[in-house]
């Protein structure tokens, strides 16, 4: 399968995109209409490999800073795809996604929460604030139905060893957990070996949560 970028940008190993491209992110459900959120999209690259795998009918990838969505944008065209790009601030979901233009008339927008069954992310978390914003994203987003899941990938660097074990401790906070934990080794943009770990988050069975599905 063949992804084609723009000229500004770096063409790195993808773990995400093998991922999916090996058939180990999918959807269990029988139709192709699930919602897939991507958070943190930057080149669109995960984007575009999901749409050209059909992981759904309704892809949406999401970023903040305007110019990062402008060129997520403009591969998306590149390769033909028509998943959504829309913008997302962590640390204000409230707001929900703002969709472009183009896409206002679409029957998805304004996504509401939990509407999402699968929700992809990675590499996103620098900072403390990071590691507790996630958290709060995954949780607003991610249906109810029980086998939805977050799959999220994060490269182990020692010097963000807080802010991972910060992210982890929130998740169990917002009652998910996660099923799979693997460490997977790729190469990096140099050339160096990088592992990531993949989570599968799943919401917790608890009382409030077996309410919501009923």
């Amino acid at each position: 399968m063949d992804v084609f970028l723009s000229q500004c940008c770096k063409i790195i190993e993808c773990p995400e995109c093998r991922l999916i491209s090996e058939g180990k992110i999918t959807s269990k459900r029988p139709d192709n209409s699930p919602v897939v959120l991507e958070l943190g999209c930057g080149t669109g690259i995960v984007g575009i490999t999901a749409s050209k795998m059909k992981l759904s009918d309704h892809i949406i990838i999401t970023d903040y800073q305007d110019d990062i969505i402008n060129i997520a944008k403009e591969n998306l065209k590149f390769n033909n795809c028509d998943a959504i790009v829309g913008k997302l601030n962590w640390f204000d979901v409230e707001n929900l996604i703002q969709c472009s233009s183009s896409h206002q008339n679409n029957p998805i927008f304004p996504l509401p929460f939990h509407s999402a069954h699968i929700i992809l992310a990675s590499d996103c978390i620098y900072s403390n604030a990071q590691a507790l914003a996630l958290p709060n994203v995954i949780d607003a987003f991610l249906d109810f139905n029980p086998d939805s899941c977050a799959h999220i990938l994060l490269p182990l660097r020692p010097i963000y060893q807080k802010e991972l074990a910060l992210f982890e401790e929130t998740m169990s906070e917002r009652n998910f957990s996660s099923l799979s934990i693997q460490d997977l080794e790729y190469k990096n943009g140099q050339g160096a070996d990088t592992v990531f770990r993949w989570y599968q988050f799943y919401r917790k069975r608890t009382n409030n949560y077996l309410k919501k599905i009923k």
